[in-house]
């Protein structure tokens, strides 16, 4: 397995990949997170297997009390390789590239069992909460080593996922 950047190239691989583990409008959200200032392409990652894209990780700009903050997701891995640790891969990666850029804070939405065992806890725990009240019991956050405590508040996704 290779991680590595999204390309140009991935992008008709990545759409079946989205309409192929999601139900919802995950594709127009990736494509407007492409497109537009709030999509962070150093922290989008694709995991290649044999040449063929088998999972992603998107990045995108948020905040907390008006501080940067970065968004992970959607996460998806292809139905026919999961269970596999792609997805743990592809986290993993992204947190520590987060890090290496400087990011303070990495907020995502999802199974709390699955995060916790990647180093995320409730983000209450940190003072954050989501911009829905109802994410409560399923938002992550992971404080990275540019993390200041004195960020605490309400964690903002881009306005691309609320079109």
């Amino acid at each position: 397995m290779l991680i590595r950047r999204e390309e140009p190239r991935d992008h008709d691989a990545v759409r079946t990949l989205l309409t192929a583990s999601f139900e919802g409008d995950e594709p127009r959200l990736v494509e407007r997170l492409r497109g537009g200032p709030d999509g962070l392409p150093e922290l989008t990652l694709v995991a290649e297997i044999s040449g063929a894209i088998a999972g992603l990780v998107v990045g995108s700009r948020a905040t907390v009390d008006g501080r940067n903050a970065v968004a992970l997701g959607p996460l998806a891995v292809l139905p026919r390789f999961r269970g596999h640790g792609i997805g743990r891969a592809l986290v993993r990666s992204f947190v520590l590239v987060a890090g290496l850029r400087g990011e303070r804070l990495v907020g995502a939405l999802g199974d709390p069992a699955f995060y916790g065992d990647l180093g995320f806890v409730p983000a209450a725990n940190l003072g954050i909460r989501p911009q829905e009240s109802g994410w409560a019991a399923n938002f992550q956050v992971a404080a990275l080593p540019a993390y200041v405590p004195a960020q605490r508040g309400v964690f903002r996704y881009a306005a691309p996922f609320s079109g």
